[in-house]
């Protein structure tokens, strides 16, 4: 769920997490996105996984979880867990690892380039996140507790 240009990587991957947060709790939602950045490294970049990057995203796994901890939330969680998302695992930590295990060949353009897509997608999470929550979270929780699994 991304789109590459030549400057940046543009990722949605913050809808399944939001997706199995609503589903399965903090703690199984933060294991399926650390599992899915790893299958996804094995797959796109040959076995080759940036630790920092797999903790960022187990962070973003627990932040959009907790948005569902207790039911549905409003437009301040939705909002604080895109930005937290964005830009504590976005931000810093997926930066940290692309500094610590790629380097960085302009320093500037690189945080300038960070802090533009981070705001952007920020900007782009939440409206994302508020129609997930107005939206499919009703269903897909009328589906899951249907089926056996309760769902606040």
């Amino acid at each position: 769920l991304s789109i590459s240009t030549p400057i940046v990587r543009i990722s949605f991957t913050f809808i399944p997490r939001a997706l199995a947060g609503m589903c399965v709790g903090i703690v199984l939602a933060g294991l399926a996105s650390l599992l899915a950045d790893i299958v996804g490294a094995i797959i796109f970049y040959g076995a080759s996984i940036n630790p920092m990057i797999s903790l960022a995203a187990l962070c973003s796994g627990l932040i959009l979880a907790w948005l569902y901890k207790k039911g549905k939330p409003g437009i301040v969680k939705v909002s604080t867990a895109a930005i937290l998302d964005q830009f504590f695992c976005g931000l810093l930590l997926t930066s940290l690892g692309l500094i610590w295990f790629g380097g960085v060949p302009n320093a500037l353009e690189f945080w300038i380039t960070r802090v533009t897509k981070c705001a952007i997608m920020a900007a782009v999470e939440i409206p994302i996140l508020i129609l997930c929550t107005k939206a499919i979270y009703p269903l897909l929780r009328s589906f899951l507790n249907r089926n056996g699994l309760k769902v606040s």
